[in-house]
């Protein structure tokens, strides 16, 4: 049988290489000598751990360690091979625990110095190691335009992230995903959008693990953000810790015209009822808000 799509240009077989998995890329490389080498030249490196490792496993240290290195050996192999001018797309499902932190140097054990022209990277993490993250991004992705990170909540409220964080002089979209929330104030996490000077569109998505709502003074943090212009808000509940951010937000983003409260789904009536107690008219009027 005549073999046609071998027939293309390689660039036009790149391009189609580079919307299946890395894994199914690098299989293709057995069909023919001429493919051998093409998975190399891919544009999108998408690396999804979490099936193998969960949040679960990081709980036993060696097994943890054991499972992270055998599949970090694996990406390390793909990116050393890996021959591309070009990245539009590096994701990275790996749950960063603080077990990893050796690893996470990102020296001789991640070689991410072959993906300086990304331009969009999706990590998860815990909350121990965003630090060490952040540094690594703005060292390494000089180009970023567009980040999603998800990371245990594991109170932010205590271990506020107030450190002089580098800046993403590039990125336009920050998406932050917090899972096991607690009604506790989430200014920790005001530093990576302040990190972001040019920021256009925040997603933050929260996932709760108690849904108590508590009525404590919401606290105030000022800091302009001056191309800020969009906000998504998914899993609002109505409490604590959707007061201290949207308050943050709307008060701080001197440009922001559209707010999105997505409530939380577990009830979700009950929170679109306070959304609108606690947001309108209480809003700058400049600010569309927009209750999904």
């Amino acid at each position: 049988m005549e073999d046609r799509l071998s027939q293309l240009p390689d660039e036009v077989i790149v391009s189609i290489l580079s919307q299946l998995t890395i894994r199914e890329a690098v299989q293709t490389s057995s069909l023919s000598t001429q493919w051998h080498y093409l998975w190399m030249h891919v544009t999108r490196l998408n690396f999804d751990i979490s099936e193998f490792i969960t949040w679960k496993i990081c709980h036993y240290p060696r097994l943890c360690r054991k499972e992270g290195m055998k599949h970090i050996n694996l990406i390390n192999n793909v990116l050393d091979f890996h021959k591309g001018a070009h990245l539009e797309e590096f994701t990275l499902s790996f749950p960063f625990h603080k077990h990893f932190k050796r690893v996470i140097r990102w020296k001789s054990d991640l070689f991410l110095e072959n993906v300086t022209s990304l331009l969009t990277a999706d990590f998860k993490m815990t909350q121990a190691v965003i630090c060490e993250l952040v540094h690594t991004f703005t060292t390494y992705f000089t180009r970023l335009t567009t980040l999603s990170l998800e990371f245990c909540h594991m109170g932010l409220d205590l271990y506020f992230l107030d450190h002089a964080l580098p800046k993403f002089n590039n990125l336009k979209v920050l998406v932050l995903k917090l899972s096991g929330m607690e009604d506790v104030s989430l200014l920790g996490i005001t530093p990576l959008i302040e990190a972001s000077p040019y920021l256009q569109k925040l997603h933050i998505e929260l996932e709760w693990a108690k849904t108590m709502i508590s009525k404590e003074k919401v606290i105030q943090k000022k800091c302009p953000h001056q191309h800020l212009k969009e906000v998504k808000y998914s899993g609002y509940l109505g409490g604590f810790a959707d007061r201290v951010l949207t308050t943050y937000l709307t008060r701080n983003s001197v440009a922001l015209d559209t707010l999105f409260i997505d409530p939380y789904e577990y009830d979700a009536q009950e929170p679109r009822v306070r959304a609108r107690r606690h947001l309108q008219g209480k809003i700058p009027k400049r600010v569309k808000l927009v209750i999904l």
